[in-house]
């Protein structure tokens, strides 16, 4: 994607059958000689380009679609026919608020939450939809504890990242599992591209399964100042450095039956717990 003006511009690529298993052949020329220009590859060519008339953010791989992530707010579009449709849906005068507020708010991540419902999260809330893009819970959106910068995905929870925390919650009902402090917290990958599939809501709509323990969101934060000794200094520089981590869900204890029943909640260990520095 490359931006023109306001528009953003897309280029989609096909893979040309019988090139993949072809070693990639360098251009014939001077500069090729001179090891100045990188071979080439023909494995993909250009199927089409098109574009959006407003700035896009990210773009999410959906089962059958893509989804765009742009000012107008999430742009679902078929690639077989190169038309698209946004939500959440606007014409309702009933939505009217939700409207203006969607619009006034940067769209971060969108996750199925059931077999028929998606969560849309934007940087200060999350809303449910339906198939359709409408809205689809009464009890309308869900109110983040801080602002997100960036949303990842670990199913059945999103992570949302604050810059002073995580907020863990669960991708179905939106309540708040967890908050794992930090200072200066940003997200390096969220999950996507893993080489593990997703796991997916069960046939009546819930999540059943447990949470994988592969790790598929890492993330980086600001250590605790370390005193350094400086060359040529009487006394002890203080060094600031980097902790990156990988989150996991805990394994959910099972305790003595008289003492407690087994847990069903799971939570993220902590990255001082379980990262590397």
């Amino acid at each position: 994607m490359k931006k023109k003006g306001l528009d953003s511009v897309f280029r989609v690529l096909e893979p040309v059958v019988g090139k993949i298993n072809e070693r990639t052949k360098a251009p014939v020329s001077l500069s090729s000689r001179l090891g100045w220009r990188q071979p080439r590859s023909e494995w993909f060519r250009v199927y089409r380009d098109f574009f959006l008339p407003s700035e896009s953010y990210d773009l999410i791989f959906l089962k059958a679609r893509i989804a765009i992530l742009c000012t107008k707010g999430f742009e679902i579009m078929d690639l077989s026919d190169f038309k698209s449709v946004t939500i959440p849906q606007r014409d309702d005068p009933r939505h009217e608020k939700l409207a203006k507020r969607c619009e006034s708010c940067r769209p971060m991540g969108m996750f199925r939450s059931s077999e028929n419902e998606f969560l849309l999260c934007y940087d200060e809330f999350g809303l449910y939809v339906n198939r359709h893009g409408d809205p689809s819970r009464t009890k309308g959106t869900i109110e983040w504890e801080g602002t997100a910068e960036h949303v990842a995905w670990h199913p059945p929870y999103i992570l949302i990242f604050d810059s002073r925390f995580i907020e863990v919650r669960h991708v179905e009902t939106g309540r708040l599992c967890q908050i794992i402090p930090g200072h200066d917290l940003r997200c390096i990958w969220d999950g996507r591209g893993a080489s593990l599939p997703l796991p997916a809501p069960g046939p009546n709509g819930s999540w059943e399964e447990a949470p994988s323990q592969e790790a598929r969101v890492h993330g980086v934060m600001r250590a605790e100042e370390v005193p350094q000794g400086r060359p040529g200094s009487g006394g002890p520089a203080r060094g600031t450095g980097q902790h990156i981590f990988e989150l996991i869900p805990a394994v959910p204890l099972f305790l003595p039956e008289r003492l407690a029943s087994p847990t069903q909640h799971s939570s993220f260990l902590h990255p001082t717990l379980n990262g590397s520095p």
